[in-house]
């Protein structure tokens, strides 16, 4: 029987021994303008190289989808009308504000 004392020395030497740095990559996605006023393209920065993006209505029906997008794009949602919007992309939400 391995006393929790002995098994938690064991994982941390664990790390402590191999020398290995373990470099989290950060998914990193920006979307901009979040307001809509005048323009209706929404410009979406990222470090990912492929995600999906969904946008609903506060209701949740979905409005558009776009799949397979790579890094930086722009979408136009002039076809949306005006109204408060959930855009989930690459795991995180954003609200869009079209005035």
């Amino acid at each position: 029987v391995i006393s929790t004392q002995e098994r938690n020395a064991k994982v941390n030497s664990f790390f402590e021994d191999d020398n290995i740095q373990i470099m989290a990559f950060e998914e990193e996605i920006n979307v901009y303008p979040t307001i809509l006023v005048d323009e209706a393209i929404v410009n979406i920065k990222s470090n990912i190289e492929q995600y999906n993006v969904v946008i609903s209505d506060v209701t949740g029906k979905v409005m558009l989808t776009a799949e397979n997008l790579t890094m930086s794009n722009e979408l136009d949602l002039a076809f949306l009308p005006k109204g408060i919007y959930i855009m989930k992309a690459a795991n995180k939400s954003f609200k869009i504000i079209k005035k």
